[in-house]
């Protein structure tokens, strides 16, 4: 074998080994990334509640009469959440937001209205509308626009039952509105239910 081709190889093997290093670095910069995105996403709405409760007030009672009655949305002002209210009898769209349970009620139309989101998707953490469900508290208000009209509701209960409490869904004598989610948080063994009797309407 000659001096070139010997030189030849060698300078292969060189530029192979550099191409296998800038690999490995890409791949080890990928995991540091993914797993930095497992550890820190599930946290994020928690950070991002804490910074807007610090930083912003909640929307204030005398103010209700003025939100946007142009689009069907919930508006709890402790939690900072106002979102779209999405109306579709396919299960999926529980995964893009707040979704009105069908079978039940509607705000204008007395009776249970049901209401679920998710606490948190790895696949699409803005659909984790009720993540801080749980700093909800006894008295707060719950807001409802829905085809115009302004529903306001008062919190009166706060629980947990199991999955299988298909009955927090029936029909009631008294206009309200219930929300449930998933918890403890980034589990489904339980369910947080949030009972709320209507107000007003404005």
């Amino acid at each position: 074998m000659g001096p070139m081709r010997k030189r030849y190889q060698h300078d292969r093997s060189q530029k192979s080994e550099r191409w296998f290093r800038r690999i490995n670095r890409l791949l080890f910069l990928l995991i540091i990334l993914v797993n930095g995105y497992v550890l820190i996403a599930p946290f994020w709405p928690s950070v991002t509640y804490r910074v807007k409760t610090a930083t912003t007030e909640p929307l204030k009672e005398t103010d209700f009469a003025s939100l946007d009655r142009g689009s069907n949305h919930l508006v709890i002002p402790r939690l900072r959440l106002d979102d779209p209210i999405l109306d579709n009898p396919n299960p999926a769209t529980l995964d893009q937001g707040i979704w009105r349970r069908p079978n039940t009620s509607e705000p204008d139309k007395g009776s249970n209205t049901v209401l679920s989101g998710h606490r948190w998707l790895y696949h699409d953490p803005t659909s984790a509308v009720f993540y801080n469900l749980d700093k909800i508290k006894k008295d707060d208000k719950i807001v409802a626009v829905w085809n115009g009209k302004i529903y306001v509701y008062v919190v009166n209960d706060i629980k947990e039952v199991l999955p299988t409490a298909i009955e927090i869904e029936d029909p009631t004598n008294d206009t309200r509105i219930t929300l449930y989610t998933c918890t403890p948080l980034w589990t489904a063994t339980h369910r947080l239910v949030v009972t709320a009797e209507l107000k007003e309407t404005l």
